[in-house]
């Protein structure tokens, strides 16, 4: 990632190439499209801008500051194309997990436990009753162990 000069670049390719497979521009060879709105189907979507701009610039500059907003913009708006293929239907349920935390340096070792959880935010389908309704539903932040992730995809 050294190669890309805007932290979020990335992430604004992987926003486009989601907007590609929803509108049914781009598949993986062999892949049918209208499977994509089966029961079960997970999309694993790799923003990358936050944590380059982590270990470039440290957790507590302008650069890593401006990475997380790029970021929850990007995510905005692939939650909207999201919700919007499938009809708003109230059937998905989103996970934003990092790979790690960080401290104020550039490093996973600085931090201590803090690089060792990944923060965490769920909403959607899986919630309780009460707390899926709201619009827009309540975020629960957290933190989590990188072995507890599958556990969680899996309850939902």
């Amino acid at each position: 990632y050294r190669d890309v000069k805007r932290e979020g670049a990335l992430d604004s390719w992987t926003r486009d190439q989601l907007q590609a497979v929803l509108a049914g521009e781009r598949t993986a060879e062999g892949a049918d499209p209208a499977r994509l709105r089966d029961i079960g189907t997970i999309f694993v979507l790799h923003l990358t801008g936050i944590d380059t701009a982590g270990h470039r610039h440290g957790a507590g500059s302008k650069q890593y500051r401006q990475a997380v907003r790029d970021a929850d913009e990007q995510l905005a708006r692939m939650v909207g194309a999201l919700e919007h293929f499938f009809d708003r239907d109230g059937e998905t349920a989103y996970i934003a997990v990092a790979d790690h935390g960080f401290g104020d340096g550039r490093t996973h070792d600085e931090a201590g436990e803090s690089s060792r959880l990944a923060p965490l935010v769920v909403w959607g389908k899986g919630l309780s009753r009460d707390t899926a309704a709201t619009d827009p539903p309540p975020l629960l932040p957290a933190s989590i162990a990188h072995k507890d992730i599958a556990v969680l995809v899996s309850s939902l």
